[in-house]
C-alpha cells in the first residue's frame, strides 16, 4: 500500500473510532460551549464578554475560540435547517434523526466536530515531522501513537474538549520554525494563544528557537503581521476595543476562574495536598503556592534553554518543548489535569527515538488514568 493510501486510511480509522464515541457522553464544559454557542448565533460578537448567556459560565476564552464556536454553530442551525427540509419533503426520511438532531444532545454532537477534525489534522502534522524527522519508516508509528492513544479520542470524542483546537496552530508554528517561515510561525503561535492560552507553556522555547535563527528583516515583519492580526480579532467585541479594554480582559476576563493549587491534575500540588480546594495564594514554605509554583517551573525552563544554547537541531526542540510542557503540568497552580495533553502532542514525532515509545505510552497511561 502507498503512502499516501496509507495515511488515508489512518485518518479514516481515527476519524470514525471518534465519530462512533462522541454521541456516547460529554464533559461538563460541553454545556458551557453549547450556550455560548446559541447566544453568538442570536446575538452576535458584539458585546458577548460583557453580556450573561443562561446556564453557562462567564467567557472566559479569548476571542478566536468564539468565532470559531460562533460559526460552528451557524453551520449547526443551517445544517438543522437543511434537514427540517429533507424530513418534510422526503417520506421515507428518518425523523426521529431530525429530532435528535435538533436537541441538545444533537447540538453538542456537532460541537465535537471541530475538535475531532482538529485532532485528524494534528495527526497530519505529527505525520510530515516524523517524515522530516526519520523518513517513512517511522510516519506512521507516530501517527498511530497520536491518533489512537485513549486520552486523545477521549478528550475530543467523548469529553468534547478543545486541546486539539489550540494544539493544531500551535504545533504548525512548531513546524513552520522547522522549515525557516520565520514570518508566519509567531502568527500560528498567536492563533494558538487566540484560541486558548495554554499554548504559553511552551511560549519561551517558542521565543528562543525563533530569536535565535529569524533574520530582522523576518522579526519586525512577523511582530508586525502577528501585533495586526491580534488587535483586530478583538475589535468586533467591543465598539471601543483600545488597547486598555484588551489588556483588561485578559487581566479579569480570560483567565482560569478556580484559583486553587489544582484542578484535579495529578500533579505536583495533588501529591501533597489531594485534589480538595487549596487556595494557590496560601503561603507554602513562606512564598505564595502560585508564586513557587512559577519559580520551579521557570528554573526548569531556565536550565533546558541554556542546555539547548549549543543544539539546533528540530529534534532537541520537540523533546525541550515536551519537558517544559510536562513540568508546566508539574508545577504550575490552577492546572488541569488534561493539561497533560501538550506534553504527549510533542513528544509523538519522536516516538522512532529510543525509549521514547514506552515514555509516550507511560505518559498517555497516567494521563487516561488522571483523565
Amino acid at each position: 500500500m502507498g503512502i499516501n493510501k496509507k495515511l488515508a486510511l489512518f485518518i479514516f480509522l481515527g476519524l470514525l473510532i471518534r465519530l462512533l464515541l462522541a454521541p456516547l457522553t460529554y464533559h461538563g464544559d460541553s454545556i458551557d460551549y453549547l450556550n455560548w454557542g446559541k447566544n453568538l448565533h442570536e446575538f452576535g460578537l458584539r458585546d458577548f464578554y460583557f453580556r450573561d448567556t443562561p446556564d453557562a459560565g462567564p467567557p472566559n476564552y479569548p476571542p478566536a475560540f468564539y468565532y470559531l464556536l460562533a460559526a460552528n454553530q451557524n453551520l449547526y442551525e443551517l445544517t438543522k435547517g437543511s434537514l427540517w427540509f429533507l424530513n418534510t419533503k422526503i417520506g421515507l426520511f428518518p425523523s426521529n434523526f431530525y429530532l435528535w438532531f435538533e436537541s441538545d444532545q444533537g447540538n453538542i454532537y456537532f460541537n465535537k466536530l471541530p475538535a475531532i477534525f482538529a485532532d485528524l489534522a494534528v495527526g497530519y502534522f505529527i505525520f510530515l515531522f516524523a517524515k522530516d524527522l526519520k523518513g517513512k519508516k517511522a510516519v506512521f508509528k507516530a501517527l498511530a501513537f497520536y491518533l489512537f492513544a485513549p486520552p486523545i479520542w477521549y478528550l475530543s470524542s467523548l469529553w468534547g474538549q478543545t486541546e486539539s483546537l489550540f494544539a493544531l496552530p500551535l504545533l504548525a508554528s512548531f513546524y513552520a520554525l522547522h522549515k525557516k517561515k520565520y514570518i508566519f510561525a509567531p502568527l500560528l503561535f498567536t492563533l494558538s494563544f487566540l484560541l486558548k492560552p495554554i499554548a504559553v507553556f511552551v511560549a519561551p522555547l517558542f521565543l528562543f528557537w525563533w530569536l535565535a535563527c529569524a533574520r530582522i528583516k523576518d522579526f519586525i515583519q512577523g511582530i508586525m503581521l502577528t501585533l495586526f492580526i491580534f488587535y483586530i480579532i478583538h475589535i468586533p467585541f467591543s465598539p471601543v476595543a483600545t488597547l486598555q479594554w484588551i489588556v483588561d480582559l485578559y487581566r479579569h476576563g480570560i483567565r482560569e476562574v478556580l484559583g486553587y493549587l489544582n484542578a484535579n491534575a495529578f500533579n505536583l500540588w495533588s501529591f501533597f495536598f489531594g485534589f480538595k480546594p487549596v487556595s494557590d495564594s496560601n503561603l507554602i514554605l513562606g512564598i505564595p503556592g502560585n508564586l513557587l509554583g512559577l519559580f520551579l517551573y521557570f528554573g526548569l525552563v531556565i536550565y533546558i534553554l541554556f542546555s539547548l544554547s549549543k543544539r539546533v537541531k528540530t529534534v532537541s526542540y520537540l523533546f525541550a518543548a515536551s519537558l517544559i510542557s510536562f513540568s508546566g503540568f508539574l508545577f504550575l497552580t490552577r492546572v488541569h489535569e488534561r493539561y497533560l495533553f501538550l506534553a504527549l502532542l510533542f513528544l509523538a514525532p519522536l516516538t522512532f527515538v529510543k525509549k521514547v515509545g514506552k515514555l509516550y505510552w507511560f505518559l498517555s497511561a497516567t494521563f487516561m488514568i488522571n483523565l
